[in-house]
């Protein structure tokens, strides 16, 4: 089994991308494989950043996380 650690940056980019399209929490959970903790501290840390906002239950990603999702992306630091 071949596991590789995620660092921080990874799991916030890797939320950045699901929240791409209206996300529920439970969505997120499963799709960025985290625990409840970890995602609700993720999804905290970017709201305040003001890179996601949640409506209605909901989260979408902002202008300034497209901003910075597309900077993450052009600089190579995640591959797709």
């Amino acid at each position: 089994m071949n596991s590789i650690k995620r660092d921080r940056l990874d799991i916030m980019i890797d939320i950045l991308e699901i929240v791409s399209t209206l996300s529920k929490k439970t969505h997120i959970l499963y799709k960025a494989n985290v625990n409840y903790t970890q995602l609700t501290k993720y999804l905290t840390a970017l709201q305040e950043l003001g890179m996601l906002h949640e409506r209605d239950g909901e989260y979408v990603i902002t202008d300034k996380g497209r901003i910075f999702l597309s900077l993450m992306k052009k600089s190579a630091i995640i591959e797709h």
